[in-house]
């Protein structure tokens, strides 16, 4: 089934889950995704993206302000932090990604999050 994109960030589809989206273009899939963070943090939520540092920059500049409620993190960092042989070892996992999910959360905010 194809969910368009305004209705993921509508909330049609509920406010929770994993929405996986494929993209081949770059420039849409940025403007959804700062559509999704801005609503995120415009209803006193909180984001995370996981992301190239090309990615986060321009992210950051049509966030504006509210990104400061974004937490940023490096792809490849965050990869190196939790692959082992190729395949993701989840007790890393759940400490490189848990661990901000966790702070993000914490006091009851929600959390969108992209990578």
């Amino acid at each position: 089934m194809l969910i368009r994109s305004d209705d993921l960030l509508s909330g049609k589809h509920g406010r929770s889950g994993h929405f996986v989206r494929f993209y081949d273009d770059g420039d849409v899939m940025l403007d959804e995704v700062a559509t999704f963070l801005d609503q995120a943090v415009r209803t006193d939520g909180k984001g995370i993206v996981i992301a190239t540092q090309d990615h986060m920059d321009v992210l950051r500049r049509r966030l504006g302000p509210a990104a400061v409620r974004v937490s940023w993190m490096d792809a490849d960092a965050a990869l190196a932090q939790f692959m082992v042989d190729g395949r993701p070892d989840p007790a890393r996992f759940d400490a490189a990604i848990g661990t901000a999910v966790a702070a993000a959360c914490a006091g009851g905010a929600t959390v969108d999050a992209f990578g």
